[in-house]
């Protein structure tokens, strides 16, 4: 039985597989090509939040500032100093990543609401350095002209190409997540999220993971940004907004803290429903902002097809009246 379930596991993973490389490919517009790289930029964001906030149970606000020091960063590596473009992107994520462990340093010895405040006032701050460094950023008028990728021969100039670079950096990081977290070090995560007295008597040494969760949630969002920079070719300092970050740690909670798949869905589902809604003119952030508040007030504890199977079984056994 185990081995058929993997087996329809594979099978599963393999047409999403071919789902998602044959889709640009089904005549979709452009418009719609840039949602779903759009929805894979959200994923790779909130699957790093996931691996501080749901995996180590430690809520930070601040995802939305490491998502900007990745655009810019990215961004003036290939516009100031010429860097190719994809050396830029993975330049850009590590110096996200050196950056949130320095602040992780500072910021993890709190926890609770004063982590979320100290991870919202740092977010703040980097947007406000974005501001007020106009002689690196151009402050408020942003930066433009932002070059796409090449590769060799390869050039990622259409949404096309772009959406196979993007898809290819989204299977990556699912990877690397899921192996993280069915590690050594996940597994020391979800004992500082469940008790950290039990874990610092249990010799696990807490500041230390939980910086090194800081610092991968950092990365994802480093890479997250430098995707959006080269994708959208104009950046400004909005793009550090509390509201992304606000939406990113919805997409975490929705999907389930520590979740995942969930978190996936999550992501998808909040990425679709702004463009879902953009008929209702006025009432777009209205109609958004009540979805969201009915989703958390009445969600399951978790997106999952264990959860979903669970009550589908649980359905078949009652007995009708």
């Amino acid at each position: 039985m185990k081995k058929w379930g993997k087996t329809k596991k594979s099978v599963f993973i393999v047409i999403l597989l071919l789902f998602f490389s044959l889709l640009p490919f089904a005549g979709l517009s452009d418009y719609l090509v840039r949602v779903v790289i759009m929805l894979m930029i959200y994923i790779i964001a909130a699957l790093g939040l996931n691996m501080i906030s749901g995996e180590a149970g430690q809520v930070s606000m601040g995802q939305a500032g490491f998502f900007a020091v990745g655009a810019y960063a990215s961004a003036l590596l290939s516009l100031k100093l010429g860097l190719p473009v994809i050396l830029s992107m993975l330049l850009a994520t590590v110096i996200t990543g050196i950056i949130s462990a320095a602040l992780g340093l500072l910021a993890l010895r709190l926890s609770g609401g004063y982590l979320a405040v100290i991870t919202l006032a740092l977010s703040e701050a980097i947007r406000l350095i974005i501001i007020n460094w106009s002689s690196l950023t151009n402050g408020n008028v942003g930066l433009v002209a932002i070059p796409r990728p090449s590769l060799g021969p390869i050039h990622f100039q259409g949404y096309t190409a772009y959406y196979f670079l993007t898809f290819l950096f989204t299977l990556v990081i699912i990877v690397v997540s899921k192996n993280m977290i069915n590690s050594n070090f996940g597994l020391r995560l979800k004992m500082i999220k469940n008790d950290e007295i039990v874990s610092l008597t249990s010799g696990v040494n807490i500041l230390r993971d939980k910086v090194i969760a800081f610092a991968v949630s950092g990365l994802f969002a480093g890479l997250a940004g430098a995707l959006y920079a080269h994708l959208m070719r104009f950046i400004e300092p909005s793009v550090g907004a509390n509201t992304r970050s606000n939406l990113f740690l919805c997409m975490v909670v929705l999907g389930g803290m520590g979740n995942m798949y969930g978190t996936i869905v999550a992501a998808v589902i909040l990425g679709l429903l702004p463009e879902v809604l953009r008929g209702f003119d006025a009432l777009n952030q209205l109609i958004y902002g009540m979805i969201l508040i009915l989703a958390m007030l009445f969600k399951a504890k978790n997106i999952s097809w264990e959860s979903v199977k669970g009550r589908i079984l649980t359905c078949k056994k009652k007995k009708p009246e």
